[in-house]
């Protein structure tokens, strides 16, 4: 048997009306009926199974019957730092980090980012983040964020105790950015090439906590203020 579809709402309540973009989902392209079951989350990392009790030219309403907490997320707290890229290759960024576990993304732009963000695009991240959640499963959402600058963006992540700054032009330890307590990645070898976009990225782990086990692979993200082209081992 199928698991149950997946959707978002803002707000948990007895009784859920979905969003106008999920009811036409609902009705017109999973053809759902009443008294059929589904899976809500609103992105604090609980899941709620619920069942389907009006679907019609009004909308969708679905009655909430059980609370589960999500045992699928991490248990390390990543923040993700990025420059703004050109094109759809930011969605693309922050689609792949929110399927492998990361809580937070911040964008932000830096005198070599050609790209610009608007609340627009900022809205069209959240909701790439969104989407991305439930198709892999994910009860949480990482909330993404806009920074003028650089420098902005790593005192957001001032209180992360381990920092990864990745850039192929820096000598480790040889800028501020150590002074700010960031450990400065410079190998080169191995990268997944996004494009050749430039931009930055700066990988941070919670305090007190361990840093993640990721995958050992490399993705090149372009260049920052500090550097002309950067990568990150993961």
């Amino acid at each position: 048997m199928a698991a149950p579809k997946r959707f978002f709402v803002e707000e948990i309540a007895d009784e859920v009306v979905l969003s106008a973009q999920e009811s036409r989902h609902v009705k017109n392209v999973l053809r759902l009926s009443e008294g059929d079951e589904v899976t809500l989350f609103d992105g604090s990392g609980k899941e709620y199974s619920a069942v389907v009790t009006r679907a019609d030219k009004q909308g969708v309403t679905v009655h909430v019957v059980r609370e589960d907490v999500s045992d699928r997320e991490p248990k390390t707290d990543v923040f993700l730092l990025i420059g703004a890229l050109k094109g759809d290759k930011t969605e693309l960024v922050v689609q792949k980090a929110t399927e492998l576990g990361v809580s937070r993304i911040g964008v932000f732009s830096s005198r070599f980012c050609a790209a610009y963000m608007n609340e627009n695009k900022l809205d069209r991240l959240q909701r790439v983040a969104r989407e991305a959640a439930k198709q892999c499963l994910r009860a949480s959402v990482p909330q993404v964020e806009y920074f003028d600058n650089l420098e902005a963006a790593l005192m957001a992540c001032a209180d992360y105790e381990t920092k990864l700054f990745a850039c192929e032009f820096l000598s480790a330890g040889g800028s501020s950015l150590s002074d700010m307590g960031v450990s400065v990645c410079t190998d080169s070898q191995r990268r997944l090439d996004l494009g050749g976009s430039r931009s930055a990225s700066a990988y941070c782990a919670p305090k007190r906590r361990r840093s993640p086990s990721f995958p050992s692979s490399c993705t090149r993200q372009g260049s920052c203020d500090e550097g002309m082209y950067s990568h990150a081992r993961l």
